[in-house]
Parts: structure tokens; C-alpha cells; sequence
């Protein structure tokens, strides 16, 4: 028995030694701008990247940012000064990882109420809220946006405000949460999105003369330094292509999930996804149509037509 108890042990032990203490993982969005800049750098040969499953971790692309800032002397005057931008941006992560950040600390705040968790923090990066310790970090950001789309005497408008927050519960758990709350009018509002690559609606409902719709992502995850493992809303983009990934995309909402990825060496990476898509169209064996009483029935519901 005591043998027994002393591999019970070491077992734990090893498996307590394989979780990285910074290893929290927070996904960062797609759509960002920092996709595109790792990619321009991909491009110039400053860093390897591997595009073909998105979306990174802020861990990651913190590591890329460092990798991206040891050879600065191979980017332009506009690229470092976008690469101060993120430095700033992914000031936490960075710390994290051990980077100096001394030479980006501000010297004088360009809104300063006295506190480094409300308004510009102490790189000047403006955040609504944050808050960063190795036990517990928060972050919470206002979003607002407002789109025009023009296409002869055709006009859309597109009206957005939400929040966006993440941060992380000790050394191993990261959350995310992103809302936005939508409203569309003009002339292409009501376009039901079946032939463009713009993502799908969720949830709808006509207001005013146009149309209000939701977006919501949420992801909680564990992870260690080799992998992760998540359970949340979001969208997964896996494939080449830059109109659209040959394999999956944000065409489709987002939609729940859980997620593993497992990133033991360099040239291995393996993501799996399992996840629930309503797609709210009525396709099943089961439909049988009755001409005289105008419907379809079928065995596990009913839809009036």
C-alpha cells in the first residue's frame, strides 16, 4: 500500500511540474488588427507563423511580439512604432514572459486620475477597467462602432456598442466574454446574408425601420503548457484563404463548444472542436406534406407554412 501512495504521489507531482505557471490562455478575437500585422512580419521573414487554425492566444502573440521586437532593425519606422502599440496592448502577457517593459512605462499619463486601473494604465493604454496580479487579472473595455456601406443610390448603416472583458483566475484559468448590441438599416438591412461571406444572424428582430441583432462570445478555459482546454461560444477559423478559409470560417455564428488543443512541440499543433450549430432551417426525412390541410408535419414537430 505504502508503494502504492508513493506513485500515487509522484505521479501528481510530475503532473503538477508539466502546468506552466503563466500558462492562462485568453483567445483573442480574429477580427483584431494584430492578425494582420503578424502576418505582414510572417511575410517579411521576421517570425514564423502558423495561420491555419485561428484564434491565437494572447500568450502566443505575446511570444510572437517578442520574437517581432529582437529584430527590430528589420522593420520599417511606421512597423515599430505599431509594434510600441502592441507592446502596450499586450503588456500583461508580456510581463509574464519575462519582458522588460521598463523603456515603455509612461512618464506622464495623457489622462491621469491618479490610478492605474481606470482609464490610460501606466503604459498609457487606454482600458475602462484593469486590473493585473499573478493571482488575478481583469480587464474590461467599451466597444462602439458605427459602419457605412454605399453602393449607388444604396446606403446601410451598421450601429454597435457592447464591452468587451477577459482576464484570468490564478496560473492555469483564463476567461473572455465579448457583447455587442446591433442595429442595421438602409437598403441592404433585410439582405438574409445567404450569398456574401458576412456572418449570419443569431438572434433578429425588426425595430424603427430596421433590424437589431446580438453578438455574443463567451470561453472559459484550463490550460498548461502544452495545451488548453476550453468551453465556451466563439468562433474557430481553421484553413488557408484570405476572403475565406476553405475549411470553417465566421460565416456561421458563433456557436457553444468545447475545444482541445494540444501544442506539445513546436511542429505539432492539434486543435479539436465539438460544438452544436442550429441553423434553424426545417430539413429532416420525416417531413411529409398534406395538401389539404396546407402544412408539413412530421414526426418530432410541426411547421406551418
Amino acid at each position: 500500500m505504502k508503494y502504492k501512495n508513493n506513485i500515487i504521489s509522484l505521479f501528481i507531482l510530475y503532473f503538477s511540474l508539466l502546468l506552466n505557471l503563466n500558462a492562462q490562455v485568453n483567445f483573442e478575437p480574429a477580427n483584431r488588427s494584430i492578425y494582420n500585422f503578424l502576418e505582414r512580419m510572417s511575410i517579411k521573414g521576421t517570425i514564423r507563423l502558423n495561420e491555419e487554425i485561428l484564434p491565437f492566444s494572447r500568450k502566443y502573440i505575446a511570444q510572437k511580439i517578442i520574437e517581432i521586437d529582437k529584430q527590430k532593425n528589420k522593420i520599417s519606422a511606421l512597423e515599430k512604432e505599431e509594434l510600441a502599440f502592441y507592446i502596450r496592448e499586450y503588456s500583461s502577457e508580456l510581463r509574464r514572459e519575462g519582458f522588460d517593459l521598463g523603456k515603455y512605462r509612461a512618464k506622464k499619463k495623457i489622462i491621469d486620475l491618479n490610478s492605474d486601473n481606470f482609464g490610460f494604465d501606466k503604459y498609457n493604454r487606454f482600458r475602462l477597467f484593469s486590473y493585473d496580479t499573478d493571482k488575478f487579472g481583469l480587464f474590461l473595455d467599451p466597444v462602439f462602432r458605427y459602419n457605412i456601406a454605399k453602393e449607388k443610390d444604396d446606403k446601410s448603416t451598421l450601429w454597435s456598442n457592447g464591452l468587451r472583458l477577459y482576464g484570468s483566475i490564478g496560473h492555469n484559468v483564463g476567461f473572455d466574454l465579448q457583447f455587442y448590441d446591433n442595429h442595421e438599416s438602409g437598403s441592404f438591412y433585410n439582405n438574409d446574408r445567404k450569398f456574401s461571406r458576412r456572418t449570419g444572424y443569431e438572434f433578429r428582430a425588426g425595430k424603427n425601420g430596421g433590424l437589431d441583432f446580438d453578438r455574443m462570445n463567451a470561453n472559459l478555459t484550463y490550460s498548461w503548457n502544452w495545451g488548453s482546454f476550453t468551453i465556451g461560444k466563439d468562433f474557430n477559423y481553421y484553413g488557408s484563404g484570405e476572403d475565406g478559409k476553405i475549411i470553417l470560417l465566421d460565416k456561421a455564428p458563433s456557436f457553444p463548444q468545447i475545444k482541445l488543443e494540444v501544442n506539445p512541440v513546436k511542429w505539432f499543433k492539434f486543435s479539436y472542436i465539438h460544438g452544436l450549430l442550429n441553423s434553424q432551417v426545417l430539413d429532416s426525412s420525416t417531413f411529409r406534406f398534406s395538401p389539404q390541410r396546407n402544412h408539413i408535419s412530421t414526426e418530432i414537430g410541426r411547421a406551418h407554412v
